[in-house]
């Protein structure tokens, strides 16, 4: 692995809703957003989306499996964001278990999180989770804008 981060682009303004999104979203505050398995330089295209916004979150929960550029992640956002930053190995496989444990010990209510799995998550989230995004390994404007769109729901 290995790699930078991108650079800060310039965003689409456009703001679609998603009318499969779960009615649980709209009920409380939105605590964090737990990428799992989603490459780190779409983890850092998605907090620029949302840095600043009505839209971001308390806390950021990062699991992936590159360390460089997890450091290089939290070096940018660490000041300015709460980042939490976990190395996994690259397979998710098995590993579930392990991130629910570690959000309960940050205390983290799964009802207040919005989880981003990555492409190659054949896992489909936790129960208990208030949305759960899936990345298709495309394009991540669209994905900004879902969660943009329901972080303003709130």
């Amino acid at each position: 692995m290995g790699g930078s981060l991108p650079c800060a682009a310039a965003r689409s303004s456009e703001r679609a809703a998603d009318p499969g999104i779960d009615a649980r979203f709209l009920m409380t505050k939105l605590t964090a957003i737990v990428c799992f398995g989603l490459p780190e330089q779409q983890v850092d295209i998605l907090m620029e989306g949302l840095n600043g916004t009505a839209s971001e979150p308390m806390r950021w929960v990062v699991f992936g499996c590159d360390a460089n550029l997890l450091g290089a992640l939290y070096k940018l956002w660490g000041e300015t964001t709460e980042l939490i930053a976990v190395i996994i190995p690259a397979s998710t496989e098995g590993l579930e278990e392990a991130a629910l444990t570690i959000l309960q010990s940050e205390r983290i209510p799964l009802s207040e999180t919005v989880w981003v799995l990555g492409p190659a998550v054949a896992w489909p989230g936790p129960d208990d989770a208030r949305a759960i995004l899936h990345s298709t390994g495309g394009r991540l404007d669209s994905l900004v804008t879902r969660l943009a769109d329901l972080a303003a729901r709130i």
